[in-house]
């Protein structure tokens, strides 16, 4: 199924027509396509939240419209016609707080389904395969998800989203709250859902490694507008763009910018680390070779 995510001039006006009204969108236009592992990025404030909210009409557009699929969000679109689309779109916010409210984590991410028919031992098994996909201790299934850490929390939120078995999965800042290993499993899980799943993938990050590392494309947001949609190479290797942006340089382009200053000049960018380390190794074996 195609679910190519299409903006067509959207712009989001807060509080239209009041003294506190606030342009966080303007004159968006962007196009996602189906099977896509996308990253939104920029500073606080340029949109990039708001942005993501229009996927699956937590927002409407001031003018303007998205399409997901067939089906076209406008500012006069039927809450009541929106059911269907929400149900194979995941989102995971920043903050796991804003998606927990049931008594038992088990509760919580049998919720999603369950509001779409599913019960019995096929709920059952749904809640232990995304509690699974997500490394979430079955220990925890019964406690309270308000006394878990952030990490865990992070967690049962994702399994939660994934319950519903998503087309679509739209996450902000997903690795927040985690340690080291943690944040890698999510990612490397996102990742897999993507090229094994054909799930479309819409990350919102601040961390350039994992957006270097993960993504197929970057769109770059400041002032509620995009100002760049590229590939994740191009981006990262146009510093003057990231200074203008005030964006990060990613671990493994300084580190080849180095090796470069230094006179060793690598056969490619890499933009994964372990590829950047088999890169070293190479060039170090091929000058032993040569000497």
């Amino acid at each position: 199924m195609d679910n190519a995510i299409l903006f067509k001039n959207v712009s989001h006006v807060y509080q239209e027509n009041t003294p506190l009204e606030f342009h966080a969108l303007e004159d968006v236009s962007l196009k996602i396509k189906s099977g896509a592992f996308v990253s939104i990025i920029g500073k606080t404030g340029s949109g990039k939240s708001t942005l993501i909210k229009h996927i699956n009409a937590l927002l409407k557009p001031t003018s303007g419209s998205v399409t997901i699929g067939d089906k076209k969000i406008t500012s006069h679109t039927n809450n009541k016609h929106l059911k269907p689309l929400r149900q194979k779109i995941g989102m995971v916010f920043q903050f796991p707080e804003q998606q927990l409210f049931a008594e038992t984590v088990e509760e919580d991410i049998a919720f999603g389904p369950s509001n779409f028919g599913v019960t019995g031992d096929e709920l059952n098994d749904t809640v232990m395969h995304a509690a699974n996909l997500v490394h979430l201790d079955h220990d925890l299934l019964k406690k309270s998800p308000f006394d878990l850490s952030g990490g865990q929390k992070r967690r049962v939120a994702i399994a939660g989203v994934l319950a519903m078995n998503p087309e679509i999965l739209v996450l902000d800042e997903p690795t927040a709250g985690l340690d080291l290993e943690g944040q890698q499993y999510i990612l490397d899980l996102i990742r897999r859902l993507n090229r094994e799943e054909n799930m479309t993938i819409v990350l919102v990050s601040h961390q350039m490694d994992d957006v270097a590392k993960y993504s197929d494309r970057v769109v770059v947001m400041s002032g509620g507008k995009v100002v760049k949609k590229c590939y994740p190479d191009e981006l990262f290797t146009d510093v003057n763009f990231l200074n203008k942006y005030d964006l990060q340089v990613p671990e493994t382009v300084k580190i080849t910018k180095d090796l470069a200053d230094k006179g060793v000049t690598l056969d490619k960018l890499s933009l994964d680390a372990d590829e950047l380390i088999n890169g070293i190794i190479n060039k170090l074996r091929n000058e032993d070779k040569d000497e």
